[in-house]
C-alpha cells in the first residue's frame, strides 16, 4: 500500500466514524469536513500528477526519501486509488456539510466500483482492472479496503437519498435487500469459474461461454421467480390487512352510527369529516349534507367565533391540561332553527401530521327539564315543611300552655269531680301532642332526613327498658305483662333510641289493644355473621285482634283497621308506618298475623352490628362488686369531679354505701387544685363540665408527680369510641357510663383500685348489709311514676324509697330550672349551648332512672345539627317538657 493511500485511509476512516456519532455542530463536525477535505485534496492532486506529469513532491509525506522519478512513481498512489478517494472525501466533506444526499452516494457509488473492478482484476488475473503502468497498480488489500470504506459510507446514512428504498418495509427494498447479494456474488463467480475451466483446458471457449450464459439465464430467471413469489405473498399480506383495517373500519362506523351520542368530528380547516347517525337525529340534518361543511350551521351566530377561537387554541395547546378537554355546555342550533342546551367534550387527535378534532355532543335538554322538576320539588318540599313547622307551632303552643296550666292546676286543692276532669284535659292534650310527633316523625322519614345513629349498647337493657315504661298501664289494667329474651345478643352496635322507638309503639299498641289477659314482649336471634346480627323483635297480645286481610295496609300511614278502632282508642295511625320505616332504615322488615278476638302478634327485625368495647362483666365471686369495694378499699379517698347537682347527690350516695370517701367539686380547674393537695386513691372526673371539662382536666392531673399511677375514671354519658381515644389519650384509665348503673359503678372502680393496691384486702370492713324496705306503700306508688324505671332508682338508693323520691325531685327541680335556658338556645338558634344544656340535662336524667324524659332529651341532642325547620325543635321540646310536668304531677301525689 501506498503512503498516501495509508494516509487517506485514516483520514477517510477517522471522518466516517465522526459522521457515524451523529455529530450536530461544535469542533467535531469541523474536523470532519476538515478530513474529508483534505482526503478529497491529497487524492485530487495525485490524480493531477498521473495526468499532468507535475510533481508536487507529495508522494513522501510519511518520511520515504528518494528519487520519486528514478523510482518511476513507485511511492505515488494508484490512479485508481487516487479516484476513489477523491470520491470518498468529496462525499465525506458533503455529508459533513449535510448536503445534496444523492450526490454524495453517486460519489460513494463510484468509489465502490471502481474498488469491485480492481478486486475482480486481481480475481481473474487481468490487470488492465487494477493497474495502469509498471508501478500505478492498486493493491489487493487497498481494492477490499476501498470497498469496505465506500460501501460504510454508503449505509452511514440509510434512509437519504437512494439508499431509502434499500431500507425500506416495501416490497422493494425486500427485493433488493434478498437479491443484490446474489446479483453481485454469482455473475463473478461464473466467469472465474469459465476462466479457469478455459485455462486449464476442461471446457472449449465455446463451451465455457455456453455453460456461462445458460447458469446466468438460470440465475435471472430463478430471481424473477423468486421476486414474483415473494411480490405476490406480500400483495396477499397487504390484501389481508387492508381487509382487516375495512372490517375494522366497518366496525368503528358501526360503533360511531350506533352510539347514543352524536359524533362529530372536523379537520383543521374546521371541515366535517364524519358525522354519525346520532348526530343526523340531533341536529335534524343528513350526513351527506354536512361532510365538507362547516360548523356554522350547527351553532348559533354568537357562539361561532367564539367557538372557531378556541378550536384554533386547543390546536396550539402543547400542554397535558386542555382547556377543551373537559365536558363543557355548548347550545346547538337543530334544522328548524330550533336552540337546545348540549354537553360537549372535545379531544384532539394527529394521523399522519394532519390534526382532528373529535367532539361527542349529548343532549341534555331533559336533563335540564328533570333538574329543573328537582328544584320544583325541593321549592315545594320546603314550602310543606315550612306549612307543617308553621301548624306545628300553632298547635304546639297552645297544647304547651294547656298541659302547663293543667300541671300547674293540679298542684292546688281540687275535688274530685275536678281531678277528674283536669286529668282528662291532661290526657287529650297529651294525646294531641303525640299524634302531631307521629306526624313530624313520618314526615322527617319520608323526606330521607332520619339517619341511623351507632354507638355500643345492651340490647337486653332496651327491651327491659321498654318493659318498665310500659308496666304501669299494663298493670293499671290487670294485664301480665311477659318478657322472653333467650339466646339473644347483649352487647352490640346500633341505634339504640330508635330500636326503642320501635319497640314501644308495638308495645304500645299491644297494651292499648288488650282488655284482659297477657302481652309478651320477645327478643329472638334470627342470624348472626361475622359482622353483626340480625334480631327479630315480637309482641304478641290477647286483645281484639284483625282480620288477616286488614294486616297490610296497617303498616300504611293514616290507616287503621276499622274506623271504629280510631273512634275507641284514639292514635295517628302513624305508629306502625313509622316502625316500619325504622326496620328498614335499620336492614330489617316488618310483619304480622292475627285473628279477630284472639289476639295479635307484630313483629320487626334490625341489624345490629358487633360493639366495638368490652361489655362490663361482674367481679368472679359469690360477693356483689359493691361488697368486694367495700371489704377491701373501705376509707380510700375519692375525688368526683360532676357539675350537675342530681348527679353529684348519686354519685355520693353510691361511694358512701360502699364506705368510701369522697370530695366533691364541680368543675375541671377545682379538680386540679384538690388534686394537687394529693392523698387521693382514684378520680371520677366528668367530661363536660364548666370552665374547664373532665379531659383537660385529666390530662393536667396525670402530669402531677403523686398521680403517675393514680386511676383517673371518665364520668359521661357519652362513652363512644371517640370519647374513649380523647379519654386514653389524657391519660385516663377507664370509663364509666351515665345513667349510672351501682354494680357497673363499683365494678369499675374496684377493677381500678385492685390495679393500684390503695387498700389491701385484709384492710377493709365489713360487706355492707342490704337496706330494708321500711317503707312498702311508697316503694308501691314508685311503680306509677310515668316513665321511670323505679327498680333501677331503688337499686341507687340500696332499697330506699324516700332517697330515691328524693332524687327524683332535685332531678325535676333542676331541669325545670334549665328548661327556660334551653328555650333560650332554642330561640336564637344557639347549638352549642343547646346541646351543652341537652348533655346536661340527659345525664341527670338517666341517672336517677327517667329513661322517657333521657329519651327525648339524647333524640333532641342528636339531631340539633339536622333540624329542618323550627317544628322539628319544638317537637323534641314539647317532649322533654310534658315529660317533667309529668314527673312533677306524679311527684307531687306521692303520699
Amino acid at each position: 500500500m501506498k503512503p498516501n493511500s495509508a494516509l487517506a485511509f485514516a483520514g477517510a476512516g477517522v471522518a466516517l466514524v465522526l459522521a457515524s456519532h451523529g455529530i450536530a455542530t461544535g469542533w467535531e463536525r469541523l474536523f470532519q469536513v476538515a478530513l474529508a477535505a483534505s482526503v478529497a485534496v491529497l487524492a485530487g492532486m495525485t490524480l493531477v500528477q498521473h495526468v499532468t506529469g507535475v510533481d508536487f513532491a507529495i508522494d513522501g509525506f510519511l518520511g520515504v526519501h528518494g528519487n520519486i522519478s528514478a523510482q518511476g512513481g513507485a511511492l505515488r498512489m494508484a490512479p485508481a486509488t487516487a479516484f476513489a478517494f477523491v470520491a470518498i472525501g468529496t462525499g465525506l466533506l458533503l455529508q459533513g456539510l449535510r448536503a445534496a444526499p444523492a450526490l454524495r452516494q453517486i460519489a460513494f457509488g463510484s468509489a465502490l466500483l471502481v474498488a469491485v473492478m480492481a478486486a475482480l482484476g486481481y480475481l481473474f488475473d487481468v490487470r488492465h482492472l487494477y493497474a495502469a503502468g509498471i508501478y500505478s497498480s492498486v493493491a489487493l488489500h487497498t481494492a477490499i479496503g476501498l470497498i469496505l470504506l465506500s460501501a460504510g459510507c454508503l449505509l452511514v446514512r440509510p434512509t437519504e437519498g437512494l439508499l431509502t428504498i434499500l431500507v425500506s418495509r416495501s416490497a422493494g427494498g425486500l427485493v433488493i435487500r434478498r437479491l443484490m447479494p446474489i446479483a453481485f456474488v454469482a455473475p463473478p463467480l461464473f466467469v472465474w469459474v469459465r476462466f479457469h475451466a478455459e485455462q486449464e483446458g476442461v471446457l472449449p471457449p465455446a463451451a465455457a461461454a455456453a455453460a456461462v450464459t445458460t447458469a446466468n439465464i438460470v440465475l435471472l430467471a430463478g430471481m424473477i421467480c423468486y421476486a414474483a413469489i415473494l411480490v405476490r405473498r406480500l400483495d396477499t399480506e397487504a390484501r389481508g390487512m387492508r381487509e382487516a383495517e375495512r372490517r375494522q373500519r366497518a366496525q368503528l362506523d358501526g360503533i360511531i352510527n350506533t352510539a347514543m351520542d352524536a359524533v362529530v368530528v372536523i379537520n383543521d380547516a374546521q371541515q366535517i369529516v364524519l358525522f354519525n347517525a346520532a348526530a343526523e337525529a340531533m341536529f335534524g340534518r343528513t350526513s351527506a349534507s354536512m361532510l365538507g361543511s362547516g360548523l356554522q350551521a350547527l351553532l348559533p351566530a354568537s357562539a361561532q367565533a367564539t367557538h372557531a377561537s378556541l378550536v384554533r387554541g386547543f390546536a396550539f395547546e402543547r400542554s397535558e391540561v386542555r382547556r377543551m378537554g373537559a365536558t363543557r355546555p355548548v347550545t346547538g342550533v337543530r334544522a328548524n332553527g330550533e336552540s337546545f342546551p348540549i354537553e360537549a367534550s372535545i379531544s384532539k387527535l394527529e394521523v399522519d401530521g394532519e390534526r382532528f378534532y373529535t367532539a361527542i355532543l349529548r343532549d341534555i335538554t331533559q336533563r335540564q327539564r328533570d333538574a329543573e322538576a328537582v328544584l320544583l320539588a325541593e321549592v315545594h318540599s320546603k314550602t310543606k315543611s315550612s306549612f307543617l313547622a308553621h301548624m306545628s307551632h300553632e298547635i304546639r303552643t297552645p297544647l304547651n300552655a294547656i298541659i302547663g296550666l293543667a300541671s300547674l292546676l293540679g298542684r292546688t286543692s281540687l275535688n274530685h269531680e275536678q281531678r277528674d276532669r283536669l286529668e282528662k284535659i291532661d290526657v287529650a292534650g297529651r294525646h294531641l301532642l303525640s299524634v302531631v310527633n307521629d306526624i313530624l316523625d313520618i314526615s322527617k322519614i319520608e323526606a330521607g332526613q332520619l339517619t341511623i345513629e351507632e354507638a355500643d349498647f345492651d340490647l337486653l337493657a332496651v327491651l327491659h327498658n321498654v318493659c318498665s315504661l310500659m308496666g304501669t298501664q299494663a298493670e293499671s289494667k290487670g294485664l301480665l305483662l311477659v318478657l322472653r329474651a333467650e339466646g339473644a345478643p347483649r352487647w352490640v352496635r346500633g341505634d339504640a333510641t330508635r330500636l326503642r322507638q320501635a319497640m314501644l309503639n308495638y308495645a304500645g299498641n299491644a297494651v292499648k289493644f288488650t282488655e284482659r289477659g297477657q302481652v309478651s314482649l320477645e327478643l329472638i336471634l334470627v342470624a348472626e355473621d361475622d359482622e353483626g346480627f340480625l334480631v327479630r323483635f315480637q309482641v304478641e297480645d290477647t286483645g281484639i285482634g284483625i282480620e288477616p286481610e286488614k294486616l297490610d295496609k296497617l303498616f300504611s300511614a293514616f290507616e287503621q283497621a276499622e274506623a271504629t278502632t280510631t273512634r275507641r282508642y284514639g292514635g295517628s295511625g302513624l305508629g306502625l308506618a313509622i316502625t316500619k320505616r325504622l326496620a328498614e332504615l335499620m336492614g330489617g322488615a316488618v310483619g304480622a298475623s292475627s285473628q279477630p278476638g284472639q289476639g295479635s302478634m307484630f313483629w320487626f327485625t334490625a341489624r345490629v352490628a358487633r360493639a366495638r368495647s368490652q361489655m362490663p362483666t361482674p367481679a368472679p365471686t359469690d360477693m356483689t362488686a359493691g361488697e368486694l369495694l367495700r371489704s377491701r378499699h373501705k376509707g380510700a379517698r375519692i375525688l368526683l369531679a360532676e357539675d350537675h347537682p342530681v348527679n353529684r347527690e348519686i354519685a355520693v350516695a353510691l361511694l358512701d354505701d360502699v364506705g368510701l370517701t369522697v370530695d366533691t367539686v364541680t368543675n375541671g380547674r377545682e379538680a386540679v387544685a384538690r388534686a394537687r393537695a394529693g392523698g387521693y386513691s382514684l378520680a371520677l372526673l366528668d367530661m363536660q363540665m364548666p370552665l374547664m371539662g373532665g379531659v383537660e382536666a385529666a390530662k393536667v392531673i396525670r402530669a402531677l408527680p403523686e398521680w403517675g399511677d393514680t386511676p383517673i375514671l371518665a364520668f359521661t354519658a357519652n362513652v363512644f369510641e371517640d370519647d374513649r381515644e380523647a379519654c386514653r389519650a389524657a391519660g385516663m384509665t377507664g370509663f364509666i357510663g351515665k345513667p349510672v348503673e351501682p354494680q357497673a359503678l363499683y365494678g369499675a372502680l374496684l377493677r381500678a383500685l385492685d390495679l393500684r393496691g390503695a387498700v389491701r384486702p385484709d384492710e377493709g370492713g365489713e360487706a355492707p348489709k342490704p337496706a330494708v324496705n321500711a317503707e312498702p306503700d311508697l316503694a308501691a306508688q314508685l311503680r306509677a311514676l310515668p316513665g321511670v324505671d323505679w327498680q333501677y332508682g331503688l337499686s341507687l338508693t340500696n332499697g330506699d324509697p324516700r332517697r330515691f323520691v328524693r332524687l327524683l325531685r332535685a332531678m325535676v327541680e333542676h331541669s325545670m330550672a334549665d328548661l327556660a335556658r334551653l328555650q333560650a338556645a332554642v330561640d336564637k338558634p344557639d347549638e352549642a349551648t343547646t346541646i351543652a344544656l341537652l348533655h346536661f340535662m340527659r345525664g341527670a336524667a338517666a341517672s336517677v332512672g327517667a329513661h322517657a324524659l333521657a329519651a327525648h332529651l339524647e333524640a333532641f341532642e342528636a339531631h340539633v345539627g339536622a333540624w329542618t325547620d323550627r317544628a322539628e325543635a319544638e317537637r323534641h321540646f314539647q317532649n322533654i317538657t310534658g315529660d317533667l310536668h309529668a314527673l312533677e304531677r306524679a311527684l307531687e301525689q306521692l303520699k
